[in-house]
């Protein structure tokens, strides 16, 4: 791969963060049934009106997600655009019934981490597709110490860039990684919190 004028590979600052997130004490037992998720995402949304030309705004969506080990749980869904009043709503899940990225735990063996990754963004589209899955992954999971340093060994295999230190669109700073496509038309960025090593995804 070659890299961008004054960008250098990801893969030894990845295996720091290996190293440090491994060193680190275990993750405290958790408190209550569900797990909590917040995720945020902005869209572009474009309308066409009468003279054929486009109007394009950018909607938010507020994604708030418990997990309970069974598989039940909640989602509450909030849309916030320029042109409309805010909107919202629930949905309730039993076991086995809310939406996830993976149907098992996420696995500890880089392999068939690797292999669950596949499931959900094939790698043969290329290694964007570490970046897209992790984002999918901690969407709807909360991975322990042992499955964060999994994932990141995963992606320090994977031809990405180190872009440094980063802060995403609700002013968290962090570091990030990126994949570029070839024609410089779009890249995927991945922020991780240097703290917990755990991303705050942002495809680009």
């Amino acid at each position: 791969m070659q890299f961008p004028h004054g960008t250098e590979p990801a893969c030894p600052h990845l295996r720091a963060l290996i190293e440090q997130v491994s060193a680190a004490p275990s993750d405290p037992p958790a408190c209550g049934r569900y797990a909590y998720l917040d995720v945020r995402q902005w869209a572009a949304d474009t309308t066409i009106g009468p003279d054929g030309l486009g109007t394009t705004q950018t909607v938010e969506f507020d994604y708030r997600r418990w997990r309970a080990d069974d598989g039940s749980g909640r989602v509450i869904t909030m849309r916030d655009e320029p042109a409309a009043d805010p909107a919202a709503t629930t949905e309730d899940f039993p076991a086995g019934g809310l939406p996830g990225a993976l149907s098992a735990p996420v696995n500890t063996d880089p392999g068939l981490i690797s292999s669950q990754m596949d499931a959900i963004q094939p790698w043969e589209n290329g290694d964007q597709a570490g970046i897209r899955a992790t984002a999918e992954i901690y969407g709807w999971h909360t991975p322990n110490r042992d499955q964060r340093a999994t994932i990141l060994a995963v992606l320090r295999d994977s031809e990405l860039i180190w872009r440094g230190n980063a802060v995403d669109r609700v002013g968290r700073a962090g570091v990030a990684i990126s994949f570029d496509s070839d024609n410089g038309v779009s890249r995927d960025l991945l922020i991780l919190d240097p703290r917990q090593e755990s991303p705050w995804p942002t495809n680009w």
